[in-house]
């Protein structure tokens, strides 16, 4: 069922007594809370609208549960319970057995929703039996391919205007999670506000990198050998990441140098930042800099240096030395690969 389907039908005589949103988008599960309190007569709200967590309910309350949902609704119906279930939980089978048997019990004028933040687990009869009876709300977060345009309507939401490569910018930035994209969606509405587009120096300014923001953090002052612009940027990001992270983003960046790199040769230096970016992957933003880094480089000693991500990561695997050192030694290595020293 998709979301809009779901907003009008919760809203009507079709009602039924059990949905399950799934799938994790942010703005989308916002939304089914939204409808859900809304269907709510709101001179009752205090009696018939009720919220629990998954580990509330681990905590003995499936009893108060039930009671919510097999009992009338005070005043006009509909009674409405949302069971919260958030990523990084997982029901019990014990858990959905539960479910599974309250669901014939909930009175007529009850509906329980129950929010996945994440993905149903297609191997429990629970969620086989959901899907069949088609009342399973998809609320997948978008993929990599419809995130700049999923980005582009969570902007218009708050009256904001974005272009296409101003939201792939911002998603090179601060990573491709939604619910950090939406979170700097909402500081970007208050400051610098509806008043004109947001572009890419706003984006600059304004929103912080992610983790995985290699274009900007890690890969761009490696790849022109600043080693003591690096090696600070380094601490911080393991500060909040873990080291396979971390270097999972540089390999990314350099993959997008020798994809560039390939390209310019192939051409002479004649090929356009659109054709780079488009062959690259990389975004048109950053082809400009990305071909300014290459300078540094041959074609030799980024094979080099790829060479040494791949040792890196055998060794983080194999070694019993602290990961952090594997990832200092690469930054040493990858510098000097750009100033010709290595």
């Amino acid at each position: 069922m998709e979301i809009g389907d779901f907003i009008k039908e919760l809203s009507s005589p079709r009602r039924k007594p059990f949905y399950l949103v799934f799938g994790g988008d942010p703005a989308a599960t916002r939304l089914c809370l939204e409808t859900a309190r809304n269907v709510v007569d709101p001179s009752f709200a205090a009696f018939n609208y009720r919220q629990f967590s998954l580990e509330e309910l681990e905590k003995s309350k499936w009893k108060q549960l039930t009671s919510e949902l097999i009992s009338c609704p005070f005043g006009p119906a509909p009674k409405i319970v949302v069971l919260l279930v958030n990523e990084t939980e997982k029901p019990s089978a014990d858990g959905l057995e539960s479910l599974g048997k309250l669901r014939p019990r909930i009175n007529s004028a009850s509906t329980l929703i129950m929010i996945l933040q994440g993905k149903a687990d297609e191997r429990f009869k629970f969620f086989k039996d959901v899907a069949k009876e088609g009342v399973d709300v998809d609320c997948r977060a978008p993929d990599k391919a419809n995130l700049p345009g999923w980005l582009i309507a969570r902007f218009k939401d708050q009256g904001l205007k974005i272009d296409p490569d101003t939201a792939r910018f911002m998603i090179d930035r601060i990573g491709q999670n939604p619910g950090a994209l939406l979170n700097e969606v909402a500081k970007l509405a208050v400051y610098p506000g509806p008043e004109k587009p947001i572009n890419v120096k706003d984006i600059s300014s304004f929103v912080c990198h992610g983790p995985t923001a290699e274009m900007y953090e890690l890969g761009a002052p490696l790849a022109e050998g600043k080693l003591q612009t690096a090696l600070p940027i380094l601490s911080d990001l393991l500060e909040t990441s873990a080291p396979l992270v971390i270097l999972k983003a540089l390999g990314t960046y350099f993959f997008k140098m020798i994809r560039v790199k390939a390209i310019l040769d192939e051409t002479e230096d004649k090929a356009t930042n659109a054709a780079l970016s488009s062959g690259s992957g990389a975004h048109p933003f950053q082809v400009k800099r990305i071909r300014s880094q290459l300078e540094h480089w041959s074609l030799p000693a980024l094979k080099t240096a790829l060479e040494a991500l791949e040792e890196t990561q055998r060794a983080m695997v194999t070694s019993s030395a602290p990961p952090e050192l594997a990832l200092q030694a690469l930054a040493v290595k990858l510098a000097c690969l750009a100033k010709g020293t290595a």
